[in-house]
């Protein structure tokens, strides 16, 4: 493979547990009813994730 296996697997559990951080401080959040940014939110930790992982799955022309 491209990396050494724990460095995937540090990465990989870096990016899951910013992913439970997001998902359990803004859609469980019931003081601010109405607010329909947390989507916005879990999806940029997501992209985050996958163009620094694998930098080919959403932008095709930057894969190696």
């Amino acid at each position: 493979g491209r990396y050494h296996w724990f460095v995937a697997a540090t990465v990989e559990v870096l990016f899951t547990t910013a992913l439970c951080y997001v998902v359990l401080n803004v859609a469980t959040e019931t003081v601010k009813e109405g607010n329909n940014y947390f989507g916005l939110a879990i999806g940029f930790t997501v992209t985050a994730a996958d163009v620094s992982i694998s930098r080919s799955s959403w932008l095709p022309w930057t894969a190696p």
